[in-house]
């Protein structure tokens, strides 16, 4: 999956845009211990969204990337925050188009990741799935190098559509113009119609807040939040 299928949970308030938020701890990524990945269900990453989001006091703001964005919608199915911030996220639709792009457009490293969970074997595959064509060498390179496996169960588990209907908390969508994998301008739309909103696109690859653009992504996020504000 995506390098940047994380999510973040914070009350930011009045703190400045360099804060960084609290992001809450998916079982068996980054340095934990990464036994029993492969058969770690969705449900896992979403119990662990409310658990850091029940610990914070209001108000509650969400953000999420890529399978993370998926992970929240599905946590805002029976929960509610005061806003949800998602960027280049898996659609409601479920994570099937992901797939099958991949599996017609790139075969072979399709089926290394069917077999290993990782996401690319290459630096010129990683800027493929996740950069633009001008990103810096050594931003793809040093992506490539943390580039970790995914739960095959949770990819499965990705399958089954969200039911968008159910979710009371304001979206924000935010989009990359060089996504042409996890959320391409059909189902980037398609995710902004379901929470009743516009997409807003950004000149970069899937993984907005690592590339080129990484600032006004950051200012996208800021003025979502200022504008939450604003409305209260």
């Amino acid at each position: 999956m995506p390098p940047g299928a994380g999510t973040s949970t914070s009350r930011p308030g009045s703190r400045p845009a360099a804060t960084r938020w609290p992001p809450p701890d998916l079982p068996h990524h980054g340095g934990r211990d990464r036994r029993g990945l492969t058969t770690t269900p969705l449900s896992a990453y979403v119990d662990a969204v409310a658990a850091a989001a029940a610990s914070l006091p209001p108000p509650l703001i969400l953000a999420g990337h890529s399978m993370g964005g998926f992970v929240i919608q599905k946590y805002l199915e029976t929960a509610q925050a005061d806003l949800a911030i998602l960027l280049a996220s898996t659609p409601p639709a479920g994570a099937r188009g992901m797939v099958t792009r991949m599996a017609t457009r790139r075969p072979v490293t399709f089926v290394k990741t069917m077999l290993t969970g990782n996401a690319t074997d290459s630096p010129k595959r990683t800027r493929d799935y996740f950069f633009s064509p001008g990103t810096p060498a050594a931003v793809v390179n040093d992506c490539h190098r943390r580039l970790q496996p995914e739960s095959m169960q949770a990819l499965k588990d990705m399958m089954t559509p969200l039911h968008p209907e159910r979710v009371t908390t304001p979206v924000t969508v935010l989009g990359a113009q060089n996504d042409w994998l996890v959320a391409p301008p059909k189902e980037l739309a398609a995710t902004a119609r379901a929470y009743h909103t516009t997409a807003q696109t950004l000149p970069a690859g899937h993984d907005m807040m690592l590339d080129t653009a990484w600032e006004r992504a950051a200012a996208a996020i800021q003025a979502a939040i200022a504008e939450h504000h604003a409305r209260r």
